[in-house]
């Protein structure tokens, strides 16, 4: 017996050695890092964001240079470099030639991709610096937090959240509100509801902007699961799928429901009274309007008794050390934790709401000011929005609402729009 005490007394101090050493190195590292600029740096942001957005992307690196930036000597230069796909192909091209940017615009799957090329920062010892961390970083959604710290089994931050969008149910308020209508709030209703819009009108009522998404978010409404990290696929494994298939087919020969088509966004229809409802991104709220008629928006309806979901989208922003100073380096890091600071506030817009001036810059939503537990989201705002996870695979369903009034829109609501995720 005295042995066996003895022998885990002797682990305990080992363990508590172990501990002591983490400690140490982390505090360490911590001290030998670097975390302010002697002279004045300048660095380049490659991004994806085009258009309305691309401008509110060079207004936030304008906001970032004439404030933080100014004061701590740093100058971020933003810098397009084209869509998504060419976005990818150039940084992907710069880390092969040693060029890197310091920072860049990524999805989750990208930033692992170039994780392996051994040039993407570790964020841990800045987040939780004393004098440069970030301040209530647990205010950023919690699944956000958990997406930017899924690459490494330890959960270490590589990457920030940046801009996030979610989808919701737009629809015609003045047509509803003159005909009586209830809002749908379950996928029964909806079907009930779009049967009498097309007898009344001999028009589709309703169309879902990515079909791809309405698979994935009625797999899941459905009781369905999807795919994983791991990449198990499993819609297979249920009728989920088949039944949101089913709904989608059943209605779209009814001639009750539509597709995008050629007009490959239902905003354009939307807007010229073609249609009178349809699903889609809060990023794409800047084509939506029309001066005949007011719209509004509401969470996406659900599957009456089943999981609650619905997809949200969007990209990070990570920091690469790629033939860089240490300076560089904290400097990229300075500017991907600007957006997180923004509590309140919208990174394309003013507010969490899509207010008048943040559905103009594209409808991207806050990612930090809240806890993101339950559907708290903003005081006095409507609930807020869902979460995306690793790949744009799973879903999780929040809700959110917004509105806009009439306002002139036409044929640009349909012509050069930018990607909307």
């Amino acid at each position: 017996m005295k042995r066996v005490v003895a022998l885990l007394a002797i682990g305990v101090l080992f363990a508590a050695a172990a501990f002591a050493e983490g400690s140490q190195d982390s505090a360490s590292a911590q001290d030998d890092l670097v975390t302010s600029v002697s002279g004045t740096v300048e660095i380049e942001f490659w991004h994806a964001m085009s258009s309305r957005l691309g401008e509110a992307v060079d207004e936030l690196t304008k906001r970032f240079n004439e404030g933080i930036g100014m004061e701590k000597g740093i100058t971020v230069v933003s810098v397009f470099q084209g869509g998504y796909g060419d976005h990818k192909q150039k940084t992907t091209a710069a880390i092969k030639a040693g060029a890197a940017p310091v920072v860049a615009q990524a999805y989750p799957d990208w930033v692992a991709e170039y994780f392996q090329a051994d040039v993407v920062v570790a964020l841990d010892d800045y987040i939780y610096h004393p004098e440069v961390g970030i301040t209530d970083f647990d205010d950023i959604f919690e699944a956000y937090r958990a997406e930017n710290s899924q690459y490494t089994t330890d959960g270490t931050f590589f990457s920030l959240p940046f801009n996030k969008s979610t989808e919701v149910l737009y629809y015609n308020k003045t047509f509803f509100e003159d005909n009586g209508y209830t809002v749908p709030t379950t996928w029964a209703e909806l079907e009930s509801l779009s049967k009498k819009i097309f007898e009344k009108t001999g028009k589709p009522a309703f169309g879902f902007d990515s079909l791809s998404n309405y698979f994935i978010t009625m797999t899941r409404q459905y009781g369905g699961k999807y795919t994983d990290s791991q990449g198990g696929i499993y819609f297979n494994d249920s009728d989920a799928a088949a039944k949101g298939i089913e709904l989608y087919k059943r209605n779209f020969d009814a001639g009750y429901w539509r597709v995008a088509g050629e007009d490959r966004y239902l905003s354009g229809p939307f807007n010229n009274g073609d249609v009178f409802m349809f699903a889609g991104s809060t990023a794409g709220s800047a084509y939506v309007g029309s001066d005949l008629f007011e719209w509004d928006s509401v969470p996406l309806p659900q599957v009456a008794g089943g999981p609650k979901a619905v997809i949200q989208q969007g990209t990070n922003v990570f920091v690469m050390n790629q033939k860089k100073t240490p300076e560089e380096v904290y400097a990229g890091y300075v500017f991907i934790k600007f957006p997180c600071l923004q509590r309140g506030k919208s990174l394309l817009g003013d507010e969490h709401r899509l207010s008048a001036d943040s559905s103009e810059r594209g409808g991207f939503v806050g990612v930090s000011g809240f806890s993101g537990r339950g559907n708290r989201f903003y005081q006095g705002i409507r609930s807020g929005p869902g979460r995306l996870l690793l790949l744009r695979s799973r879903i999780l369903y929040l809700g959110f609402h917004f509105v806009r009034r009439p306002r002139r829109c036409g044929d640009r609501c349909r012509r050069g729009a930018p990607e909307r995720r």
